[in-house]
């Protein structure tokens, strides 16, 4: 072992002896609460956003929805996509799996 694999070695693997004098460290101790704060605001601050997000998708996919449903000449052209991806399984094997799926949770019996 070359001296750069060994200190690499040691800079990611730590035995008890090194994990108990850091944890007797104040400046780590303090280093380790402000790393946890900050990667606990990080993690609420992107479950926020992914709601938000979804919230969204959920908003645009029912104005889109409303909108097949008030045209009747949309309404029929998703239907016969949904009867040719239904008939033809080669070809939904090709399409992208969430198109299929929105035109699975269209309401187009209505």
């Amino acid at each position: 072992m070359t001296p750069e694999e060994y200190w690499a070695y040691k800079a990611f693997t730590r035995d008890d002896v090194t994990e108990r004098a850091l944890a007797s460290s104040e400046v780590f101790m303090e280093y380790r609460k402000a790393e946890l704060t900050r990667e606990d605001h990080i993690r609420r601050v992107n479950a926020e956003s992914q709601e938000k997000d979804k919230q969204e998708t959920l908003k645009a996919f029912d104005e889109f929805e409303r909108k097949v449903v008030s045209s009747s000449e949309l309404k029929d052209k998703f239907r016969k996509i949904k009867a040719h991806l239904d008939e033809n399984p080669d070809i939904a094997a090709k399409t992208d799996p969430n198109f299929i799926a929105g035109i699975n949770m269209l309401d187009l019996e209505g």
